[in-house]
């Protein structure tokens, strides 16, 4: 998802509670 021009990856892990984030600045 995009936010305020940060592209937002979640990396959904095998039945986790709190998936991780990576926020990737988009140049």
């Amino acid at each position: 998802s995009f936010r305020n021009g940060i592209l937002t990856v979640v990396l959904p892990k095998t039945e986790e509670v709190q998936p991780k984030q990576r926020s990737i600045k988009i140049k």
